[in-house]
């Protein structure tokens, strides 16, 4: 009730009697929130006290005065006459007095309430003062809590800021080392590849002494079998004319057999003729005497005739049977003396058929022993090429999978070289959101005035860490930031920060080669994908910036990307980097080291063969919602337990 009706006057009385009277209440502090806001109130009220209260308040004192005046019936005026009014009779200043003396009684009353009401103002105001004031201390501990919290959080941020710096250098040294084994595995694949061509020359040279000797033995088996079928050839005639020679010795037993018995018969007829004609002649004889007497001359004259025809009958058959058989006997004699030529003939033939064979077969016998010699030759070169060939492949596929692994090894290193440099740029982004969060708390909680927390004051030191790309690697500096603090629970949904990364890199390529990488202001590298060797001989490399800048590199007309391998065209300004000339080439073009970057690889006609977009890795503060997507930053190892310690 003692609000409804009269609070703002009794509040203004309290704080008049305040400012006379002394009080025991502490006085609040600067610091103090809880009685700023206290003495706030009542100065507003104060302030904004309504016209009628004011009024009741004036009300009140003329209404005391005149009760006073009344009492003491001396009513006076500012000069120190009595008042006289006229218009009022006695009844009614009676009256008034009555009601003045009413009203008066009331406003003791309510005065005397209106005391009551106020000490036990005093009694809270002095209770709300002394919790308030061990609510900010409370607070202010809190916070003592949580920035050694943070301190803590910021040390192990810096000290694993420094691990991966280090981490970071100690990659790039085992990227370097990579690089040089790689270069010294790439120089003995090339010495093995070269000894491989020389031993596949060899070996073709020998194949075609193997061919060579090959052919000279196959001659020489044709000749050797040549030699043979006329070998086979002369035994085949030797053994007819040996058989021909037994027909023939047989076929001149028996004419000689059939000689003798031709010459054994006519001698045997010869003699029965001869006995047959002597008993004819004696008959004849014989007749002839007997009739000699008996026919006179005509006998002697028949009978001279028949003797006469009986000698030329014999003469005849002498003749005949000399004919017959003198004639065969030529004839066998001839015969005879014609296969003792033939056998003479092939008896030197065959002599000489045998003198040849021997020839031929002492030929043979070199000719073999020549080509078993060959042969073992050419079995030992080729069991030597064999075993040089698998140690060949097994040298060539040990250093390409050592190659594999180093160019994964070297790929893994890039990626994680890629990840330190995201991680160091999400690292100083958070840092830098960290920085403003302490700041505008510091602002807001009065330790810090706004001229105070000036970013030109507070400006982190960098140095280039020898890649030319001034990357702040140095430990934030911690003098004056470890005294802020810091309450994440104070802060709008609006202002919670979110860190976001984003990488957009794009590779095209219309062939087999195709451009693997590029680090702006660096290098550019290039990757043959297929198994031939490509000639890149007055090739092309462009490069354009966004704000049209424009840089290219002809390769020379002998370059050659091997298969399946990577080449790396350095930056002028990396003329420390070692370089060959075939794998590793040190170009006389500045590479442009600003993003976004286009790069290109043109052929010898001008046609774009390959493309890659370099849109960077861009880094954005934005204002999240509650509820909306948390980033990844605040799930990663230190920074998500150095939030969780924030922020709770």
């Amino acid at each position: 009730m003692a609000d409804k009706e009269g609070g703002p006057v009794t509040r203004a009385r309290s704080q008049r009697s305040r400012s006379k009277e002394p009080t025991n209440v502490t006085p609040v502090t600067r610091a103090s929130r809880g009685a700023l806001s206290l003495e706030a109130v009542a100065e507003a009220d104060n302030l904004f006290a309504t016209p009628t209260s004011t009024q009741s308040q004036k009300s009140g004192r003329t209404e005391s005065s005149m009760s006073i005046n009344l009492n003491g019936n001396s009513p006076q005026n500012s000069s120190g006459s009595r008042v006289h009014s006229p218009q009022l009779s006695r009844a009614q200043e009676k009256d008034e007095l009555h009601n003045l003396n009413d009203r008066l009684a009331k406003v003791l009353t309510q005065n005397s309430r209106y005391k009551e009401e106020n000490s036990l103002l005093r009694a809270q105001l002095e209770h709300v003062a002394e919790t308030t004031s061990a609510d900010l201390q409370d607070q202010i501990d809190k916070y003592k809590i949580e920035m050694g919290k943070l301190r803590k959080c910021v040390d192990v941020v810096t000290a694993e800021k420094d691990r991966e710096i280090l981490a970071k250098e100690k990659l790039e040294a085992q990227l370097r080392d990579a690089n040089s084994e790689l270069n010294g595995l790439r120089s003995r694949v090339d010495d093995a590849e070269s000894r491989m061509k020389q031993a596949e020359r060899e070996a073709r040279d020998r194949q075609q002494k193997l061919a060579e000797a090959e052919a000279v033995a196959k001659e020489l088996d044709t000749e050797r079998q040549r030699l043979e079928k006329q070998l086979n050839d002369a035994l085949k005639k030797l053994a007819s004319a040996q058989d021909s020679l037994e027909r023939e010795t047989l076929t001149k037993t028996d004419l000689e057999n059939q000689l003798k018995t031709a010459m054994e018969d006519s001698e045997f007829q010869t003699s029965l003729l001869q006995s047959k004609i002597q008993r004819q002649s004696v008959s004849v004889t014989t007749v002839d005497s007997a009739l000699r007497p008996q026919s006179g001359p005509d006998l002697a004259v028949y009978t001279s005739e028949f003797r006469q025809m009986m000698e030329d009958a014999q003469a005849e058959l002498e003749e005949n049977m000399e004919r017959a058989y003198g004639q065969k006997i030529d004839n066998l004699e001839q015969r005879v003396g014609m296969q003792r030529n033939q056998i003479q003939d092939l008896g030197k033939a065959l002599s000489d058929s045998q003198r040849d064979l021997k020839e031929n077969q002492k030929d043979n016998k070199e000719l073999m022993k020549q080509k078993q010699k060959l042969e073992a030759d050419m079995e030992k070169m080729d069991h030597k090429y064999r075993q040089h060939q698998l140690e060949s492949a097994d040298r060539i596929k040990n250093l390409s999978a050592q190659a594999s692994e180093t160019m994964k090894l070297y790929q893994q290193l890039m990626e994680e070289n890629r990840e330190l440099q995201n991680i160091n740029t999400e690292i100083t982004a958070e840092l830098r959101m960290y920085d403003n969060l302490l700041k505008e708390e510091e602002i807001r909680l009065g330790i810090q005035s706004p001229t105070q927390a000036e970013p030109s004051s507070r400006k982190r030191p960098r140095y280039s860490d020898g890649d030319g790309l001034g990357r702040s690697t140095t430990p934030v500096s911690r003098t004056n930031r470890l005294k802020r603090g810091m309450e994440r629970r104070d802060l709008p949904s609006s202002q919670v920060r979110s860190v976001i990364k984003t990488s957009a890199n794009k590779s095209i390529a219309s062939g087999p080669v195709r451009i693997l990488e590029v680090m702006p202001g660096k290098v550019i590298r290039l990757e043959n994908q297929s198994d031939e060797n490509i000639p890149l001989g007055e090739w092309t490399l462009k490069q354009k910036s966004e704000l049209g800048a424009e840089v290219s590199h002809k390769f020379q007309k002998d370059q050659v990307i091997s298969a399946r391998s990577i080449i790396s065209v350095y930056s002028a300004s990396q003329s420390h980097v070692p370089h060959d000339g075939n794998t590793e080439i040190l170009s006389g073009t500045l590479w442009i080291s600003s993003t976004p970057l286009l790069t290109s690889l043109a052929d010898t006609f001008g046609t774009e063969v390959a493309q890659y977009e370099s849109s960077g890795d861009t880094v954005q503060m934005g204002d999240g919602e509650a509820g909306g997507e948390v980033s990844r930053v605040e799930n990663r190892g230190v920074f998500g337990s150095l939030k969780s310690a924030i922020f709770g």
